[in-house]
């Protein structure tokens, strides 16, 4: 007999929208290993009718994964890796290895790093036990720390398997010395940083005195790619007026020099959007305020890159002059001038 080929399947949502508290929320069912009687994986009618755990209602496994609802970019969908098995932590690394080999590659990006298993990613009603990380529960901070470390080791293993140095992140403008979801093993692990958005035209003093975790960062000897972005700005008020978004991109490169630390910041010149590439801009006369430049039809490479400005040398960052008002770093509970070396 010929072997059956099928052309398509067509599977039954099993996210259910369910009324808590007079708030719609989503229901994900949950998966306990003791209902499936025959290991295989499915758990079928009679199983079904027989379930030693009532409350987990999953036929499959994958129906109880921690998806990240209403945190996520139209489109997508988002899962936590499990680092829960050092055995296949060593297995997946050693796939990495292989991989990076074939391609030449020397080091790996992580996007989004601020969303690990915490209430920024999860808001739990009910239920929310992690099997593979009992007795902790989604959304809280034990888990979250508890995963960031998991990740730790994963990224150590990497490190170790590849010989990678480069491992980097993308953590905005997060403090990770006030940042409680974040042990120290992942913030020594990762050594090169993507500081997206870090900075834009209305900043304002106030904001600039809590970046002193750029600096700490430098001081371990890390790289960072510093993100000046248009958003807020005058581009925004006056988005076909040329004068407004070279006024914008001025801004953020002496916004920029502020935090230049020779042979470790990069600079990086964005519009106000976060969707990244070498198409061209685009003017939208209709609906002026979602443009991406004055005009159509400039490559982002060139239109928000201040070429005739990053030509002239400026020379390096020295030490103030004596007299000068030292601008206050300020932290969560504490105040220190720019030239301490601790806070508070």
């Amino acid at each position: 007999s010929e072997p059956t080929q099928v052309e398509r399947i067509a599977t039954e949502p099993w996210l259910e929208l369910d009324s808590y508290d007079d708030q719609t929320v989503m229901v994900f069912p949950g998966w306990d290993p003791a209902n499936d009687r025959d290991n295989d994986g499915y758990i079928d009618s009679k199983e079904w009718q027989q379930r030693a755990n009532k409350k987990a209602s999953a036929r499959f496994p994958h129906q109880a994964r921690l998806i990240p609802t209403g945190k996520m970019w139209s489109g997508s969908c988002w899962y936590r890796t499990n680092f829960s098995d050092a055995k296949f932590n060593q297995i997946h690394a050693s796939w990495y290895q292989l991989d990076w080999q074939r391609q030449g590659l020397s080091g790996a990006y992580n996007d989004d790093m601020a969303k690990l298993l915490g209430k920024n990613q999860f808001t739990l009603f009910q239920g929310g036990l992690i099997r593979e990380m009992a007795p902790l529960i989604a959304g809280e901070l034990d888990a979250e720390q508890k995963y960031g470390q998991q990740l730790a080791q994963f990224f150590t293993e990497i490190k170790h398997q590849t010989k990678t140095q480069y491992l980097a992140a993308n953590i905005s403008e997060l403090n990770l010395w006030q940042y409680q979801a974040w042990p120290q093993e992942l913030k020594q692990v990762v050594n090169v940083w993507l500081r997206e958005h870090y900075l834009y035209p209305a900043i304002g003093l106030a904001q600039l005195q809590h970046y002193w975790e750029h600096f700490a960062l430098m001081a371990q000897g890390d790289i960072s790619l510093v993100m000046s972005s248009t958003k807020t700005g005058l581009s925004q008020q006056h988005p076909s007026q040329r004068q407004a978004w070279q006024q914008d991109i001025t801004t953020g490169l002496a916004l920029y020099y502020l935090f230049n630390v020779p042979q470790q910041t990069y600079y990086h010149s964005w519009n106000q959007t976060f969707v990244y590439g070498s198409g061209n801009t685009k003017f939208n006369p209709q609906n002026p305020v979602s443009s991406t430049w004055y005009q159509s039809g400039v490559p982002k490479n060139w239109a928000y890159y201040p070429q005739h400005m990053l030509a002239v040398d400026i020379g390096e960052p020295t030490l103030p002059p004596d007299g000068y008002r030292l601008v206050k770093w300020v932290s969560e509970k504490a105040k220190a001038d720019s030239q301490d070396t601790q806070l508070g």
